[in-house]
């Protein structure tokens, strides 16, 4: 499961005095709690790094600062921090994703548009468009232009849909399977666009349908060719869906809005869900039961999912302005561990077992990059 993950997870929270009613409360009976330990990933010369993907070996890529004025990018490897020797300006300049053979993909600039390239045992090979996935048969997805495409062990194909306004690609699993944010335009007596999601597979392209309201959007797909996302019905409401076996189904009720961030190779869904007062809570969809995460008051979501259900988020208390980050195992919620002072964090990947887990911690006034490592 390679879905694309935004680097930063920002949380929107709308702290009231009455939380939503949970749809269905985590099980009373908890596990003991973990001890999780925090690794700090180190610098390039001057303090400040932070995550952008990991791979299942815990090998991490990502962002750092060398003194120069230029964003440098990394990979972490055994406790052994490494420039890549690849260097841009901030915003276009990145570490998009890493597979299981610590090959990096990810694009930079150093004036005008940014150049795509993968990065291998220390060579480094340009794309012709900005890479944005990964799976581990060295197939790479990206936009350039407001065009998709695929670069298939050196072979590159344009998977951009016919008649679209503009293609984005959100995700590539292990068959080669690759998701696409598309927008297509409407024709008179009401011009404009629709958002829909395609899903392109050996040269073919389907689209997902939708929830009676005609926008989608996708947000990961696993492995068995499972789609996650969310889709508007007539009302405008957006609701969470599971695609599977060509068929689109609601994962919510019609009270709630929703909106799913991955799914795993079981099928279980993780994202955040809304009531009608608007507070948001980290949820798991599992087998047509939906269980909140959220304990104490907070709010939040959830936007990590290992293969073995364990979930992680970012959430709120009441009343504080310190985003938390945590760990929710066999029914029990763990803060994860963090210096004094820490005001927010980001998390970027969890790994298949969920024994590790990539992101970055904002302390005083920089990211730090670091890792997690879960017993």
């Amino acid at each position: 499961m390679q879905g694309f993950k935004r680097f930063i997870f920002t949380v929107l929270v709308a702290v009231a005095s009455t939380m939503v009613t949970p749809t269905a409360q985590a099980a009373s009976a908890q596990a003991p709690r973990p001890r999780i330990t925090m690794v700090d990933l180190g610098n390039l010369g001057r303090p400040w790094t932070y995550t952008t993907a990991m791979n299942d070996a815990g090998e991490v890529v990502g962002l750092g600062d060398a003194g120069d004025g230029w964003v440098h990018l990394f990979r972490w490897r055994r406790g052994v921090m490494t420039d890549l020797g690849v260097k841009g300006m901030f915003g276009v300049t990145t570490a998009s994703g890493i597979d299981e053979r610590g090959r990096v993909i990810g694009s930079y600039a150093i004036s005008g548009e940014p150049t795509g390239f993968l990065w291998q045992d220390g060579t480094l090979t340009t794309l012709p468009f900005t890479p944005r996935v990964i799976n581990n048969h060295l197939q790479i997805a990206g936009v350039g232009y407001g065009r998709a495409f695929l670069w298939d062990n050196g072979d590159l194909i344009d998977i951009t849909p016919p008649d679209s306004g503009s293609a984005f690609v959100m995700g590539i699993n292990e068959q080669g399977q690759v998701i696409l944010d598309v927008s297509m335009p409407t024709p008179a007596p009401d011009p404009g666009a629709v958002q829909r999601v395609m899903v392109w597979q050996s040269g073919r392209l389907t689209d997902l349908g939708d929830l009676g309201g005609g926008n989608t959007y996708a947000a990961d797909i696993n492995d068995r060719g499972e789609i996650t996302g969310w889709s508007d019905t007539a009302d405008g409401v957006s609701h969470g869906y599971l695609w599977r076996d060509g068929v689109m189904r609601r994962l919510d009720s019609l009270d709630a809005r929703s909106e799913p961030a991955a799914i795993n190779n079981r099928g279980q869904v993780v994202g955040r869900l809304s009531a009608p007062d608007f507070i948001q809570r980290p949820v798991v969809w599992d087998r047509g039961g939906i269980t909140d995460l959220g304990t104490d008051g907070r709010s939040g979501g959830a936007n990590l999912l290992s293969e073995n259900g364990d979930v992680a988020g970012i959430d709120v208390i009441p009343d504080d302005v310190v985003f938390r980050p945590f760990l929710w195992r066999r029914n029990t919620l763990t803060e994860l561990p963090r210096p004094p002072g820490t005001t927010t964090s980001n998390l970027t990947s969890i790994s298949h077992s969920g024994s590790k887990l990539a992101g970055s911690i904002f302390l005083e006034d920089r990211w730090q990059a670091v890792l997690w490592l879960i017993p």
